[in-house]
């Protein structure tokens, strides 16, 4: 299990598992949401975990800062940590380059958490 919760928290992008299994990706994503790492990619979509709880420097100012600044250095937010701000971030970046208009899609139950995320995205 040591193994595992080492690979869980070390690896950002659950689509990456070994075995892609419901139960694996259960496993990883309560691995990482115990060790307050409550994002994680999923290949392209970005999962997240509420945490009923403050973690600090989640949401600070100079985590809003990274992400910009790879914006401006033309550094894709996705292959950096999984975060809310990276996928704003990447949507910006793909509207400034002209790409196409982006949208951001959140969804989940009740409580989950997509009002914040929403004012976190915007």
């Amino acid at each position: 299990m040591i193994k595992a919760k080492q690979l869980y928290l070390g690896l950002d992008d659950l689509a990456r598992l070994p075995e892609l299994t419901e139960e694996e990706l259960l496993l990883a994503m309560e691995t990482r949401y115990k060790s307050d790492k409550i994002f994680s990619f999923v290949g392209p979509n970005l999962a997240v975990v509420n945490p009923f709880k403050m973690i600090d420097n989640l949401f600070s100012k100079e985590k809003l800062k990274f992400f910009q600044d790879a914006v401006k250095r033309n550094i894709n937010p996705s292959t950096l940590e999984p975060h809310i701000y990276g996928v704003a971030a990447v949507a910006m970046l793909q509207a400034q380059e002209g790409k196409r208009k982006q949208a951001i899609v959140i969804s989940g139950e009740s409580g989950a958490g997509k009002t914040e995320n929403t004012k976190f995205a915007i």
